[in-house]
């Protein structure tokens, strides 16, 4: 994953888990170069690295419903977290997306995280009998999706305070 930001300046932090086909990896590297943050797999984050940043995106594919489950593990064992958050998330049904969501959402709320947003697109999906017939939204995330990931982290550069600012 993307190490490039150094920490003194680190003012955002995405963590993703994307172990299937990569999807959600792609989009959090788009979201990771619009705010100038760190992306880092779930498997890479310590402690240290949710300690100091002012924002931090949590995503991953969507599994039976949820986000994956050592993401939400690494969310429940953190001693602390960042005062603000973002969530984001691939799916092959982006319909219930924002239902998908709610378990994490509750989870960094009941945490004291303050969620600036949600994310959701298109990605491939080939889990259960779905590979049978190539799965659905093959080729997604696609251009479009990834320039709407983009976008979705423009409208959260305001919300991570900027070195010298003040703030």
């Amino acid at each position: 994953m993307n190490r490039s930001a150094g920490k003194a300046e680190q003012r955002a932090l995405i963590v993703v888990s994307s172990w299937h086909h990569g999807n959600t990896a792609r989009v959090a590297q788009v979201m990771g170069e619009e705010l100038a943050a760190r992306v880092l797999s779930v498997e890479e984050v310590v402690p240290a690295d949710l300690s100091g940043v002012d924002l931090v995106g949590f995503g991953s594919g969507i599994y039976f419903a949820s986000h994956d489950r050592k993401l939400m593990d690494l969310v429940r064992r953190s001693a602390a977290l960042p005062p603000r958050a973002f969530i984001f998330s691939t799916a092959g049904n982006t319909l219930l997306w924002r239902w998908y969501h709610r378990s994490l959402r509750r989870l960094l709320q009941s945490r004291g995280c303050e969620i600036e947003g949600e994310f959701n697109c298109p990605g491939w999906d080939t889990v259960g009998p779905f590979w049978l017939f190539g799965g659905f939204y093959r080729g997604h995330p696609n251009a479009v999706d990834l320039e709407r990931a983009r976008t979705f982290a423009r409208s959260l550069e305001a919300k991570v305070p900027q070195e010298g600012n003040g703030s």
